[in-house]
């Protein structure tokens, strides 16, 4: 059980383990699918790149599915959502690229596969919320994330209801104590969190019309995704995570990328400042706030360290060893 504030902030590295993919593959992988260009496609999903092709250029045109690869393709950025914060007409394309990629790769078996369990971190975390069902919502715990997909929230469902036997409604009820938030948005609330909510990976492999089925849901997704306009600092989501950060204890960047931009609104370094404005004597809440730096090299994790003061103790492991190795969760 995990009984002081503890912040996890997770990117897209703590996702790949279970199929979906990094930023700068995910903008590969809408780029193939919008800019013309000849791909193959063997990857496994729930659509494939072609299907998903069909279904931009139905809604969108041919022309306009195009120029919006290309642009994105050319701008060069590292992720979409860094291209469509200053290229706002592109918006609602956008979106659907997002939701129809992200959808493909919400394999339910994924998560729960021997062959991902030491691979992610998400059994190594529900294990640390260990205790029995009375206390579970007292794990002083919570989780801001910067990816759309819905696969941790959908884990520790699946996992808290099949370890204490529980129904759909007292485990969703659980959940409501367990904040995660959703800087940019997901894919939208899961059947157990709302009516009508949109399934794990939208059902589609259980359906004949699949494009029929993952054009509904991609309608519906799209609607979920929250583009943050460049330069701007506040919105819902960024409230609920400073206020999660401000009583935290410890911080635990998971799989993250460090983009000075969203270490900006998360306000990492007034965190610092605050915690250390009276001195060393000060006993302040934060006492721990650190984080993986896989595939950093020398000067980019000295950026982190030094500019942001996020301890990288180490830049060849991931983030279940990370937390393993590093993480003080009692």
């Amino acid at each position: 059980m995990i009984t002081k504030a503890t912040v996890f902030i997770l990117g897209a590295g703590v996702s790949m383990p279970y199929g979906f993919p990094s930023g700068s593959q995910l903008v590969q992988e809408i780029i193939g699918s919008t800019a013309g260009i000849h791909f193959e496609d063997n990857e496994p999903g729930l659509l494939n790149k072609g299907e998903i092709t069909q279904i931009l250029h139905t809604v969108f045109g041919e022309a306009h599915t195009e120029e919006f690869g290309k642009a994105l393709h050319y701008s060069q950025r590292y992720s979409i959502d860094a291209f469509l914060e200053r290229r706002p007409e592109y918006t609602e394309i956008g979106k659907w690229a997002i939701a129809l990629f992200i959808l493909r790769k919400e394999i339910f078996s994924n998560l729960f596969s021997f062959e991902n369990q030491d691979k992610g971190c998400y059994r190594y975390l529900f294990d640390k919320l260990d205790t029995d069902w009375s206390s579970l919502a007292d794990n002083r715990v919570s989780f801001i994330t910067f990816n759309y997909d819905r696969s941790l929230e959908q884990f520790l469902f699946t996992a808290f209801q099949k370890t204490y036997g529980k129904n759909d409604n007292e485990c969703a009820e659980l959940l409501k104590q367990i904040p995660i938030i959703h800087m940019h948005g997901s894919l939208g609330k899961l059947p157990w969190q709302i009516k009508d909510g949109l399934f794990y990976g939208a059902s589609i492999e259980s359906y004949a019309a699949k494009s029929s089925v993952a054009n509904a849901a991609a309608n519906y997704a799209s609607k979920q995704i929250n583009i943050i306009p460049e330069g701007q600092t506040s919105s819902d989501e960024i409230g609920l995570a400073l206020r999660l950060l401000s009583s935290a204890v410890r911080i635990y960047f998971l799989g993250f990328s460090y983009h000075a931009t969203n270490l900006g609104r998360l306000r990492i370094l007034d965190l610092f400042h605050n915690n250390t404005a009276a001195g060393p004597s000060y006993n302040g809440p934060l006492n721990q706030i650190m984080g993986t730096a896989m595939n950093l090299e020398g000067s980019e994790r000295n950026v982190v360290i030094n500019k942001w003061h996020i301890d990288l103790p180490d830049s060849n492991i991931d983030s279940l060893i990370f937390l393993r190795r590093y993480a003080q969760l009692d």
